[in-house]
């Protein structure tokens, strides 16, 4: 009985640790998702500000 209940321990205990780590990575993918998400956004609002600002100088040289 003491040696079942040993091994049942054992397994429970390595799922668990499984399952942490999956939550973990999950966790990890979420963060490194939003990061890339943001530098994109931040990018994107980049390129139009000096598309915009570009676009008025011309015609103030004009």
């Amino acid at each position: 009985m003491c040696e079942r209940s040993k091994e049942r321990l054992t397994k429970i205990r390595k799922k668990r640790k499984e399952e942490g780590e999956k939550e973990e990575r999950k966790k990890r993918n979420r963060r490194s998702k939003r990061r890339m998400c943001e530098r994109r956004s931040k990018k994107k609002l980049g390129n139009k500000k000096e598309e915009e600002g570009g676009g008025k100088e011309e015609e103030e040289e004009r």
